[in-house]
């Protein structure tokens, strides 16, 4: 589900709350920062940078990268950072996380994906690894001119409280 999907689902009233990844449009929603992580890259064995323990975006030059379309913001956060840090890559654009993982294995391409993905997958063709300074993160958000009801507000903060949540509020 593209993140345009969320944020225009609050706009037009669709929901009263959405889990939206950074940055946060705050003239247009308000929000609870709930999860914070790095970003990890899916690295074929065959490749040198598979036995660091974690890579910068400078550690991706000159690498045949795949990611997730640039319908979602976090793609667009990685390029940003990639152009700043980075020379010499080239990037493939999929709709899909496991077509990242396939072209990984199959390619030989160092996939960029999240936490929950790297930890789900066991296959000895490829290690995931950190990506540092390159984070994911999102948050539970509202419309900002929304009057909050009692019950809304013991959602927000059972969501501050929930497992779901890394960030110390």
């Amino acid at each position: 589900l593209p993140d345009t999907e969320c944020e225009e689902s609050l706009v037009n009233s669709w929901c009263d709350f959405a889990l939206i990844n950074e940055p946060i449009d705050h003239e247009r929603f308000a929000s609870v920062p709930l999860f914070r992580d790095c970003m990890f890259a899916w690295v074929p064995v065959e490749n040198d940078l598979s036995s660091r323990t974690s890579l910068t975006c400078a550690d991706l030059s000159g690498q045949h990268l795949t990611e997730l379309s640039l319908d979602y913001v976090q793609s667009k956060n990685t390029e940003r950072l990639l152009r700043k840090r980075a020379h010499g890559y080239d990037i493939l654009h999929v709709n899909e996380m496991i077509q990242i993982l396939g072209h990984a294995i199959r390619d030989k391409r160092i996939g960029l994906t999240v936490r929950l993905h790297a930890e789900t997958v066991n296959d000895e063709r490829v290690r995931a690894i950190p990506l540092v300074h390159d984070t994911w993160a999102f948050s539970l958000c509202w419309s900002a001119g929304r009057f909050l009801s009692k019950a809304d507000m013991a959602l927000i903060d059972w969501f501050r409280g929930s497992p779901v949540s890394n960030v110390s509020h």
